[in-house]
């Protein structure tokens, strides 16, 4: 089984991928599950030297967080989540003007 586990909710809420991972394997019969276009957008902004770009505090503490709550899924509720692979830096053109 493949899923999308991330909306804006899930990212205010980083529990909800901890519910979801549960509750999938509750109802659907403990499926194989890969979490697939994990990730979050971050505004750009222009006067952050690339220095402290490259930081990127924010989008380090959604990862951490979110793959905590999944590996407790995994951990304490034995679901089966066998991969999650992260949005890419090219994931972004589709969104703003495509492949042109």
């Amino acid at each position: 089984m493949i899923m999308m586990a991330y909306t804006p909710w899930f990212y205010i809420f980083r529990k909800g991928i901890r519910h979801l991972l549960n509750y999938t394997k509750d109802t659907y019969n403990d499926p194989v599950i890969y979490i697939t276009k994990n990730g979050v957008d971050n505004a750009n902004n222009e006067s952050q030297s690339i220095k402290d770009a490259l930081k990127d505090e924010f989008r380090i503490d959604y990862y951490r967080k979110h793959m905590w709550n999944a590996l407790g899924s995994l951990k304490d509720y034995n679901v089966n989540v066998k991969g999650c692979l992260a949005w890419s830096y090219m994931d972004n053109y589709e969104w703003n003007i495509g492949y042109t």
